[in-house]
C-alpha cells in the first residue's frame, strides 16, 4: 500500500471496508513476528518488553485502522524485520528491489547494504560514543540494547505519531 492510498479513510481516521483489503503488517503491530523466515539469532525475536514498555510511554491511542494506527503497525513492522530478518526476500513491509535508505541527505544505502549494517548503524552513524563504522549489525544492535536497559526504554522505540491528518506529521519520542 502506498501512503496516498490511505486516502480511503475518512479525515476523522475512521475505518472504510477498504482495511480489510490491507496487508497485516499495516493493522497489527507484531505481523511479522509469525512469519516463518529466517531470523538473526535462529529464533522469532522476543518484543515483549518493548511492547509493555511502548504501552506505558505512549501519549496518544490511535484508533484502530486510523491513518495513525497504520502508519505506526507499519513503522513497527519494519523495524522488526529490519532489525532482526537476515534475507531480502523474507522482507514484507517494504518494496525490497526499489528500497532506498537516506537520513538527513546522506549516504544512500540499499537493502543489501541496510541488512548488512543495520538501522540504528545507519540512523546514529558514526559519533563520539558511538562509531558505526567500527560495529557489526549485531555488536550495534548489542550496545544499544545496553543503552536501553540502562538508561530505560521511555526514549528508546516509543515513537508515537500525534498528528496524522491535515498538518505536519509530529512525533514524539
Amino acid at each position: 500500500m502506498r501512503i496516498h492510498e490511505a486516502e480511503q479513510l475518512s479525515v476523522e481516521g475512521t475505518p472504510t471496508s477498504s482495511t480489510a483489503a490491507m496487508p497485516d503488517y499495516l493493522l497489527e503491530p507484531n505481523a511479522v513476528l509469525l512469519d516463518n523466515c529466517r531470523w538473526r539469532q535462529g529464533h522469532v525475536p522476543d518484543y515483549t518488553k518493548a511492547n509493555e514498555n511502548f504501552e506505558k510511554g505512549k501519549t496518544v491511542t490511535h484508533k484502530a485502522g486510523s491513518l495513525g494506527d497504520i502508519v505506526s503497525n507499519l513503522v513497527k513492522n519494519w523495524e522488526k524485520e529490519m532489525s532482526y530478518k537476515t534475507h531480502a526476500d523474507d522482507i514484507r513491509t517494504i518494496d525490497t528491489q526499489n528500497y532506498k535508505f537516506s537520513v538527513n541527505g546522506g549516504v544512500v544505502r540499499g537493502l543489501t547494504e541496510m541488512l548488512k549494517i543495520g538501522t540504528y548503524s545507519a540512523l546514529i552513524g558514526d559519533q563520539a560514543l558511538f562509531c558505526s563504522s567500527k560495529l557489526s549489525k549485531p555488536s550495534s544492535h548489542c550496545l544499544l540494547l545496553q543503552v536501553v536497559t540502562v538508561f530505560g526504554a521511555q526514549w528508546f522505540g516509543c515513537v508515537s505519531l500525534l498528528h496524522d491528518i491535515g498538518r505536519p506529521a509530529s512525533l514524539q519520542c
